[in-house]
């Protein structure tokens, strides 16, 4: 039996190991004031892009639950076979509360069709949202939306609702729109 005596240079290996670790200590103060640098620029362009993306997302949630209960509204018209009314409702969501859609709106059978409601008359409520998320402002809006048993708005003219956030720039507006037909569109408008 042979044995071979293999001799490893140990003083070369640590040298090319104190070489390499020398190279991977960190960053200098350059390399670190150029990364913060660019970090700052990229938080400044981003920040104002971020709550403007938040803003027209709130106002476009605001519109959906809006467009929800309209739609809903006239459906339940039809299935019910009675006129059934969205209003703005009051603090304690219990009654209508005219022109302050901002504390949210209810939605009810409506069968003495006065456009109020009330639980003697009217039954019991169907749905009730309560304040939207952030400061909406409506601009614009009818004391109720009434539909017929034939989904129909219950109105001889289209009705309108124009709502904003606070703080609103650009396009964060919604302009909703119900024909007399019972069809809800909802579009972009320019803030005030």
């Amino acid at each position: 039996m042979q044995f071979i005596l293999l001799v490893v240079n140990r003083p070369q290996v640590f040298a090319i190991e104190s070489i390499e670790m020398s190279r991977l200590r960190g960053f200098t103060l350059i390399e670190l004031m150029v990364t913060l640098a660019a970090g700052i620029i990229l938080l400044a362009v981003g920040i104002p892009a971020f709550t403007t993306m938040m803003a027209n997302n709130q106002s476009a949630a605001y519109a959906n639950d809006l467009v929800m209960a309209l739609n809903l509204a006239r459906s339940e018209g039809v299935k019910r076979k009675l006129p059934v009314a969205v209003c703005a409702s009051n603090t304690a969501n219990t009654a209508c509360d005219q022109d302050n859609w901002e504390n949210g709106w209810l939605l009810f059978t409506d069968v003495n069709t006065d456009g109020s409601y009330a639980l003697a008359d009217d039954g019991p409520l169907l749905r009730v949202w309560g304040v939207p998320g952030g400061t909406m402002t409506v601009l614009a809006a009818p004391d109720f939306v009434r539909f017929t048993v034939n989904g129909e708005l219950d109105n001889a003219n289209d009705l309108s609702i124009n709502t904003e956030l606070a703080h609103c720039t650009g396009q964060q507006g919604r302009a909703f729109r119900v024909t007399v037909t019972g069809y809800v569109s909802v579009a972009r408008a320019a803030c005030n």
